[in-house]
């Protein structure tokens, strides 16, 4: 299923929707490099909220990017009679579609949640905390079909708003990678089917049992986090050239651990040669200031790791210091994800001072 010349609009809900919504409309434009509408559909529904989804927010914060977060809609203008024939339309809405619309577009493309239409899918996958199937489908002269699909693994599943700001980011890489499929003849990725569906949905008890573990693990970290800490990342490393690792023995003894300072936990690192020297770059997290700066250490030739330097530090978090070198000069793009943006920085006078030569993205 290919199609061309088509006009992209994003179907939304009158009255308010998800912020993830107004990302993909800027990743389609950059993607694609034309203008992407955004129109209401007739109901007057507004984009649902989920169960404990506001109570999560008021415990554990709202995360940022927040994609789930909602807007106003109310200014845009309506989708009824004002599409165009060959018209490619993502409908992000929970309600069916209504027909005319549908008979209006060349192709409509629809987010499915756990096999559902609208985040009502996502009830049971969030009780059980199972991990959700995103799919999209294509629909186009009668004919329906899942053109992609996949199964998303989600780290944070305690907080609701967390679990949907890593659910919509998934869910805009692969709408992004569906209609480059369409209208680009873009190769989708290899996806298969659903191997969870049509398991059992949790009872309602299970699900309060489960809402209670984690309300109780979350108040326990507030409480004994600031005072006491269970578990650390550090960095260890080794030479390569030994029988040791000739034979990938992993055994902790053959490695030199760097020691952290008080309050931090060091990770992320990465092994750079220099000027004959050997250093390890990382994440250097600061535990009462709740922020990450890099730092440096020089590992001479008897495995010794030497003090660690400071390299970069700055209002946001920073981390994966990937550093490299080109025509002669030292360069570093650092995890910048907090500042919504990607930055090259070059060395001016190797490892501990830097200069910004370049953003080399920004998203709105």
């Amino acid at each position: 299923m290919e199609i061309t010349g088509c006009e992209i609009t994003l179907l939304v809900h009158h009255g308010r929707e998800r912020n993830w919504v107004r990302t993909l409309a800027h990743q389609l434009e950059c993607s694609l490099g034309q203008r992407v509408a955004l129109r209401t559909a007739p109901s007057r529904q507004s984009s649902r909220l989920l169960p404990y989804e506001t109570v999560d927010r008021m415990i554990y914060g709202s995360p940022k990017p927040d994609l789930a977060g909602l807007f106003s809609t109310t200014g845009l203008p309506s989708a009824s009679g004002a599409l165009e024939k060959q018209c490619l339309l993502i409908d992000t809405t929970d309600d069916e579609l209504d027909p005319d619309i549908r008979d209006a577009c060349a192709v409509v493309l629809t987010p499915l949640f756990d096999h559902e239409k609208g985040l009502r899918g996502l009830t049971a996958c969030l009780a059980r905390g199972g991990a959700p199937y995103l799919s999209m489908i294509a629909t186009t002269a009668g004919a329906i079909r899942e053109i992609v699909g996949t199964r998303i693994a989600i780290p944070d599943r305690d907080s609701v708003p967390a679990f949907l700001n890593t659910l919509f980011a998934r869910l805009v890489t692969l709408i992004d990678a569906a209609v480059r499929h369409l209208l680009l003849a873009r190769p989708l990725p290899l996806t298969g089917p659903d191997p969870e569906r049509g398991k059992i949905s949790p009872t309602p008890r299970h699900n309060i049992s489960r809402r209670f573990r984690s309300l109780a693990r979350s108040l326990a970290h507030r409480v004994v986090g600031p005072v006491v800490r269970t578990a650390d990342w550090t960095i260890a490393f080794r030479r390569t050239d030994d029988e040791v690792t000739k034979g990938k023995d992993l055994d902790p003894g053959s490695f030199m651990f760097i020691p952290c300072d008080y309050g931090h936990f060091y990770a992320d690192p990465m092994i750079f040669t220099h000027g004959g020297a050997t250093w390890i770059f990382f994440e250097d997290y600061n535990y009462a200031a709740k922020i990450g700066s890099l730092s440096c250490v020089n590992i001479p030739a008897d495995g010794r790791a030497g003090k660690p330097v400071r390299v970069m530090a700055g209002t946001s978090h920073l981390s994966y210091p990937f550093i490299f070198a080109h025509q002669g000069e030292v360069f570093m793009i650092p995890e910048t994800g907090a500042e919504r943006r990607v930055e090259l920085w070059r060395a001016t006078r190797f490892p501990d001072r830097w200069e910004l030569c370049s953003i080399l993205s920004m998203r709105r």
